[in-house]
C-alpha cells in the first residue's frame, strides 16, 4: 500500500501531464498537471473518450497513431502546438505507451525550451557573422600593414634608437596575423561541414577579394582584366568563391614571370 501510494503521489506531483487510458480510450486517471493543461475538473474528464477531451485529435494524426499503439505497435513519441486564447501559443512533447490493455499518455510543456533553443541558435548566428566580420574585414588591412612593414624595414627607414619598437610591432603583426588566419581556418571547417549556397555576385566577390589583396596587386604592378557579363550569378558558397577567387590572384602573382609585370583575366561563363 505504501508503496502504491508513493507511485500515485509521483504521479501526481509530476509537472509533465499523465493520462491513462483504456483500449477505447476512455480516460481511466489524470494527473494534477493534466487537469491543468486540460482546464477542466477531475469530474470533467473521468470517463470521457480522448475524442470529445480533445476535439482535434483527429485532424492531428495522434488517434490513430495511439490506437495503433494499442494494438501491439511501439510506444509513439511526438511534438505539437497548440493554439489557445488563455494559454497562447504552446508546444509539447507527447509519448504514448502501453500500460495493461490501456494507454498511457505523458505530455510535457516544452514551450520554453524551445524558446531558449531558438534564442541560442539566434546569439550563435550572431557570433557566427562577428567571427565571419573580424575574420575577413581585418584580413585586408593587415595584409597592406605587413607590406607597409616590410617596405620600411627593406628600405632601411627606421632609426637605430626605434629598432626596438619596431621589432616589437613586428612581432603584435605577426601573433595578429596568426590569430585571423586561425580564425580563418576554423570558419573555413565550420562551412566546409554545413556548406549553404548563396546567390552571390561574382563582381562583388571578386572586389572584396581584390581589396584584401590590394598591396601583393600594387607592388607586382599587376593588371587584371575581370569580365561577369556571360554569368554574372552564382549559387554557392561564399567562402568557398572567395577562396577560389582568392588563391586563383595570389597564386598568379606568386609564381608570375620574373621581371615582367603579370596580366591576370579571369572570365565566367555559363555552361550545363
Amino acid at each position: 500500500l505504501t508503496k502504491m501510494k508513493n507511485l500515485k503521489d509521483f504521479i501526481d506531483n509530476s509537472p509533465d501531464s499523465i493520462s491513462i487510458h483504456d483500449a477505447k480510450l476512455n480516460l481511466l486517471e489524470i494527473n494534477k498537471a493534466g487537469l491543468q493543461l486540460m482546464n477542466m475538473s477531475y469530474k470533467q474528464t473521468i470517463g470521457k473518450n480522448i475524442k470529445t477531451l480533445i476535439p482535434d485529435i483527429e485532424r492531428t494524426g495522434r488517434l490513430e497513431a495511439y490506437k495503433a499503439v494499442i494494438g501491439g505497435g511501439s510506444p509513439f513519441m511526438s511534438e505539437d502546438v497548440s493554439q489557445s486564447k488563455k494559454f497562447g501559443k504552446k508546444q509539447f512533447s507527447v509519448r504514448a505507451f502501453m500500460t495493461g490493455e490501456g494507454l498511457a499518455i505523458v505530455t510535457r510543456d516544452i514551450t520554453e525550451l524551445k524558446k531558449a533553443e531558438q534564442q541560442l541558435l539566434k546569439t550563435n548566428k550572431r557570433l557566427e557573422e562577428l567571427a565571419y566580420i573580424a575574420a575577413h574585414d581585418m584580413k585586408a588591412p593587415l595584409t597592406n600593414l605587413q607590406s607597409l612593414v616590410q617596405f620600411i624595414d627593406e628600405s632601411d627607414g627606421i632609426k637605430k634608437e626605434c629598432q626596438g619598437l619596431f621589432d616589437k610591432m613586428v612581432t603584435s603583426i605577426g601573433i595578429m596575423s596568426n590569430t585571423i588566419y586561425t580564425l580563418n581556418d576554423v570558419i573555413a571547417i565550420q562551412e566546409s561541414h554545413h556548406p549553404t549556397n548563396e546567390h552571390l555576385k561574382f563582381r562583388e566577390v571578386f572586389t572584396s577579394v581584390t581589396e584584401s589583396l590590394v598591396t601583393q596587386i600594387k607592388d607586382a604592378k599587376v593588371k587584371i582584366r575581370a569580365d561577369f557579363s556571360k554569368a554574372p550569378d552564382i549559387h554557392y558558397p561564399q567562402l568557398y568563391l572567395q577562396s577560389i577567387l582568392q588563391n586563383l590572384i595570389s597564386n598568379s602573382i606568386k609564381y608570375r614571370q620574373a621581371n615582367k609585370a603579370p596580366l591576370i583575366e579571369i572570365e565566367t561563363l555559363e555552361k550545363e
